[in-house]
């Protein structure tokens, strides 16, 4: 009987010893169970940040595009109307200028004949004391 109570006393003690074991080991798996839904939650975590950080990222771009625009659109109106203001003074500066190339090339056109006519008249005369020297000589 003895033998029995002590088989049985130590056949419970490895039962205490094999659950104990069992429930390290499932609170080792639990733990690393654990570290690696942590690591999941935090790759997770990441992505979702990256994901926020890029459509604001893309909301701003299409604000600052939008805004950029808007600028370009004012300057093209200002420069308009600046354009529209000014045109006519250089239209009108534009015709005075082409009235005076007109004026100062008649102007050079009438010099030019004037000269011509003077180196005329000197040919002219050089012609008519060119043939009074020769009918002097000739006498």
């Amino acid at each position: 009987a003895a033998a029995a109570a002590a088989r049985c006393g130590r056949a419970r003690i490895a039962n205490w010893r094999l659950r104990r074991h069992l429930f390290g080991v499932l609170l080792w798996a639990l733990r690393l169970l654990a570290a690696e839904w942590r690591e999941h939650v935090e790759v997770v975590r990441e992505e979702l940040e990256q994901s926020l950080l890029r459509r604001r990222l893309h909301s701003w771009r299409a604000v600052a595009k939008e805004v950029a625009f808007e600028k370009g659109c004012k300057a093209t109106h200002q420069y308009a109307r600046w354009l529209s203001r000014h045109t006519i003074r250089y239209w009108k500066q534009g015709a005075k200028q082409v009235a005076l190339e007109q004026q100062m090339h008649a102007h050079k056109k009438l010099l030019q004949d004037k000269v011509s006519g003077w180196l005329r008249e000197i040919d002219a005369g050089a012609t008519a004391d060119a043939a009074l020297l020769i009918e002097l000589r000739s006498l």
